[in-house]
This record gives C-alpha cells, sequence and structure tokens, in this order.
C-alpha cells in the first residue's frame, strides 16, 4: 500500500523515536534507498544501537526487519566499556567541530605509540573519535571484513548499519518471564550447544551473554510449536 508521510532524516544533535521514518542508503548501490519506520526501540544496552523497524514498500503490506546501527551515540554498553561518558548535544558539537579540523589526522595517526591506549586522558571529541573508530572495525566484523563503503573508512558523518532478518521471540536472559520452568532445560542445553558447535568450527562467538541469544516458538510443519535458539556470531 502506498504511503505519502514525510521521511525525516533524524539529526545528529537527536535521539530515535518509535514512528520515526527513515530512509536507509543501501551500498554499494548508493543511489537505491530503503525506507524504514521505527516500531520497538531496546530496553537491554549493547555495543550497538538496535532496533525493530518495519520495511515501507510502495505497493505493498509492510514487512519486519531487525535493524542495526553502529551508532556510537547510543552505544551504551560499549561506552561504559571504555569508560566513556553519556553522549550529549554538547559532546556531539565538541566531536563535530574536532572532526572538521587538521587535528583529526593527527589523532587517528598519531606519532605517539601510547597515545591510543590512554584513552582515559582524552577530551570529549577525542572519545568520540574513538568511538567512532571502535564501531567502524565492528562493522567491518560483521560484514565479513568487506563492506561496500562508497564514503571511505572516516565519513565521520553517516551512521553505518546492517538491516537483519527478524525474529519473533525473547532474549535467552528473560527466559524466566517467558517460558516454563519445563523449558527452562532445553533451552539452556541448545544454548550450549550452539556455543560447542562453533567452538568445534573455528568461529568467534565473542560475547555469549545471554540476552545474545534469541529464544523463538517456531512452527513445525505439523503445525505444533518447537522451541529454538539462535545466535549472532561472529566469523574468526
Amino acid at each position: 500500500m502506498a504511503t505519502s508521510e514525510h521521511v525525516r532524516q533524524p539529526s545528529i544533535l537527536e535521539d530515535y523515536h518509535v514512528g520515526q521514518v527513515m530512509s536507509l542508503r543501501v551500498l554499494p548501490n548508493k543511489d537505491f534507498n530503503i525506507r524504514v519506520r521505527i516500531r520497538k526501540l531496546p530496553i537491554s544496552q549493547t555495543f550497538s544501537c538496535g532496533m525493530v523497524v518495519s520495511v515501507v514498500h510502495e505497493n505493498e503490506p509492510e514487512t519486519t526487519a531487525f535493524l542495526k546501527l553502529f551508532d556510537r551515540r547510543f552505544a551504551h554498553m560499549l561506552r561504559y566499556n571504555l569508560s566513556i561518558p553519556p553522549w550529549t548535544k554538547v559532546r556531539e558539537e565538541s566531536y563535530m567541530g574536532r572532526i572538521q579540523s587538521s587535528a583529526l589526522d593527527r589523532f587517528l595517526h598519531p606519532t605517539d605509540v601510547g597515545h591510543i591506549e590512554n584513552h582515559g586522558d582524552y577530551d570529549p571529541a577525542e572519545s568520540e573519535i574513538l568511538l567512532a573508530e571502535e564501531l567502524l572495525k565492528m562493522y567491518k566484523l560483521d560484514v565479513d571484513l568487506n563492506p561496500p563503503d562508497a564514503d571511505g573508512d572516516h565519513d565521520m558523518f553517516h551512521v553505518k548499519g546492517i538491516l537483519l532478518e527478524y525474529i519473533e521471540g525473547f532474549p535467552l536472559s528473560e527466559m524466566r518471564q517467558h517460558a516454563t520452568e519445563l523449558e527452562w532445560l532445553e533451552i539452556v542445553q541448545k544454548a550450549n550447544g550452539i556455543i560447542q558447535t562453533m567452538g568445534g568450527h573455528d568461529v568467534l562467538h565473542g560475547d555469549p551473554r545471554s540476552q545474545n541469544f534469541i529464544v523463538s516458538r517456531m512452527e513445525r510443519e505439523d503445525g505444533t510449536k518447537e522451541l529454538r535458539v539462535f545466535y549472532r556470531p561472529r566469523d574468526r
């Protein structure tokens, strides 16, 4: 079904919100865009910024997908791990001023080897640049190390992301709320089996926390339900 809603790209000084419609530029064909509407924002804190979206089609029903954005502003867990304060508009303005200056290249390519390790001494702009670099590395890992990047590695004004299939379910961390006690053992055994299988095939699981497993009740061919456990790994 066609839609005439106005698409307004989010400002880098704004948060995301439910109902917001965004236009995603698809690489490497930078002339092809996909429109998505935010349906659900995550409650858990992760390295990247994920959300459930509806893909808006011109003459077809909307479909559901998961949008994973490598947006340093809302990478809450990564900020916590690197001891970097939460994002604010003041930090963003400092960051924008720095990346438009000649100081950016000197920071990204320092002559002092110890510079990158002492991130506790960074000013707000430098710590935001550090986050942008770390998320770029994560993005490359998630797209097999060779991302289609038409703008260059240091295009700091565009948020990179991946549009994924959405699986209806609940995180393993919420098993007690969504599954019966009789199902707990089956779910844990399946999650443990995933880790063992990945290790046996030289796959790096990277971050096997319970919130990174999704448990879904999927329908079999005979109409009965089956508990399935999913996990998104990274190749070693």
